[in-house]
């Protein structure tokens, strides 16, 4: 037994000097040729968005979206060939591409296809990439869908290059197509700057052109002159304290512009400018909030009107307000002659900054306060919108925390020429709703667009925004509703009323990587 343990002990000795041995042999062939260098990995291929859709393009016509392609590798991707495969190939188009392609390490290239469909069907092809990369080839999904041209014109558009676009009021033209007023990323800025798109009828770009007034990033309000040209307001930061002003811009049917006024109204301190009409005594009414108080309210910030003529140049302003905060966000004119506008007003509470409630506000032809009135709970209240009824008095939407079934749904209050409610309603999911803009239907019922985070899960498993819009009857009952876009986060903005159908801009983050135009065109009964 003995002699048994000195063999094993001995084996063992022998294998520790081995292991040594091993140990500083490897230690000599590291100093005699370096630290072993990590493998490469090569050129890798990441394609986004991961399909490319087009959404419901009217037969006969066309449209264009890019994908990308990054190299995420530690070598240059060298694309040796791209070709569209599958069944509908014929109808998707590369544009632009030919011969041999670099892809720097760490570099994005953007291509573009055209999608031209036929006939009246779903469209499905991939693009196939052969390149240098293991995954070679890889493949980048295509789909896109075709709406009759028959009967009343639908369509789904997603309009978008390199950067980001969005887009806010949409009204109808003369010739059938539209004009929206919104947002796209500029270069030279570096930054979103405000942006007019032309539609024809079909919903084919016909032109967008950015205005890089200092300190703009973006329209908020749009009117259509009886000429045909085009009137936008929002908000400058051009001074010295970067403290926003008032603007107004106006252009021709191509987009020219014809004048551009920035209204100093005195202070150092903010005014916005939030929606714009025309008014029957001619020029324009905007109305918006300053934090350039008037002595008379003594508040921390107060709604605003300013007056001005055809070509821009200031007649008045007056300001509105208690000693809390208010703003204007929506203006029309009444059939009496003067202005009803619906904004927020603050109400003090235990928390900081407090709570909003509506604020319903009428004046006369020259501004001044017939009466204001304010509607609301416990909680958050903001009203958005307001639209003058032409069987009587006025409707007021937007979002209320105070009311309804969930954290945040629409909310409608409806109240007679002087102001008293008549009746209000809700309209929700249990996530946050918001509408963004109210207007009356040609059957004296009205239509409501805005956003929904209430029926859509994201692939994070989190709600997703959604556009949204109701049609109700004059007394706010529901007679329809439908949903809009995907799971990636979408809303609509602005939308008006078509013969035989309905037009909505809005803005979608669903089908790319950044935010793109998404425009709609329905029948009547919001279906594409």
């Amino acid at each position: 037994m003995r002699k048994l343990i000195k063999i094993r002990f001995f084996y063992l000795v022998i294998l520790a000097i081995l292991a040594v041995s091993f140990v500083i042999l490897q230690g000599c062939s590291s100093d005699d040729n370096g630290p072993s260098e990590p493998t490469k990995k090569g050129p890798q291929v990441v394609l986004s968005p991961v399909v490319l859709y087009y959404g419901h393009i009217p037969e006969g016509q066309t449209a264009a979206r890019e994908f990308r392609i990054f190299n995420t590798g530690d070598e240059p991707l060298i694309i040796s060939e791209m070709i569209v495969e599958g069944s509908d190939a014929a109808t998707f188009n590369l544009l632009d591409v030919s011969g041999e392609i670099t892809i720097p390490i760490n570099k994005i290239v953007n291509f573009a296809v055209r999608f031209d469909p036929a006939e009246v069907k779903s469209y499905d092809a991939q693009v196939k990439i052969t390149s240098n990369a293991k995954t070679s080839p890889d493949l980048q999904d295509l789909n896109g869908m075709a709406t009759s041209t028959a009967g009343n014109i639908t369509f789904e558009r997603i309009i978008g290059g390199v950067d980001s676009e969005g887009g806010g009021k949409v009204r109808t033209l003369d010739d059938g197509g539209f004009i929206i007023a919104g947002s796209s990323y500029n270069d030279d800025e570096g930054t979103n700057v405000a942006t007019l798109f032309r539609l024809d009828q079909y919903g084919n770009l016909l032109w967008n052109k950015q205005y890089t007034v200092t300190g703009v990033s973006g329209f908020r309000g749009l009117e259509v002159s009886a000429s045909g040209n085009f009137v936008c307001t929002g908000i400058t930061r051009s001074g010295a304290q970067s403290n926003s002003d008032v603007f107004a811009l106006s252009t021709d049917e191509d987009g020219n512009i014809l004048w551009q006024e920035v209204y100093e109204l005195g202070g150092n301190q903010n005014d916005d400018g939030n929606d714009i009409i025309k008014t029957t005594h001619g020029g324009y009414i905007i109305c918006g909030a300053t934090n350039n108080i008037d002595e008379m309210t003594g508040g921390v910030k107060d709604a605003l009107l300013i007056k001005i003529d055809n070509n821009g140049t200031y007649e008045w302003h007056k300001t509105y307000g208690t000693l809390e905060g208010e703003e204007a966000n929506s203006v029309k004119q009444t059939k009496s002659g003067g202005y009803i506008f619906a904004g927020s007003t603050t109400v003090p509470s235990n928390e900081i900054g407090g709570d909003f409630d509506y604020y319903l506000f009428k004046t006369d032809a020259d501004g001044n306060q017939l009466w204001s009135k304010t509607f609301g709970g416990t909680n958050y209240d903001f009203a958005t919108s307001i639209v003058v009824d032409e069987l009587g008095g006025y409707l007021t939407a937007g979002r209320t925390s105070s009311f309804g079934a969930g954290a945040q749904d629409y909310w409608v209050v409806k109240t007679d020429t002087s102001g008293a409610e008549e009746w209000s309603k809700t309209y929700g999911g249990p996530e946050n709703d918001s509408v963004s803009e109210i207007f009356q239907t040609s059957d004296d019922g009205f239509y409501i667009v805005g956003g929904s985070f209430s029926f859509t899960t994201g692939e994070n498993g989190m709600p997703s925004s959604q556009v949204w819009v109701i049609k109700t009857d004059n007394s706010g009952n529901e007679e329809w509703n439908e949903l809009y876009g995907g799971d990636g986060g979408d809303g609509g903005s602005s939308a008006r009323q078509l013969d035989g159908g309905y037009i909505i801009s809005g803005s979608t983050s669903s089908f790319s990587d950044k935010n793109d135009l998404y425009v709609l065109r329905t029948n009547d009964d919001g279906s594409i």
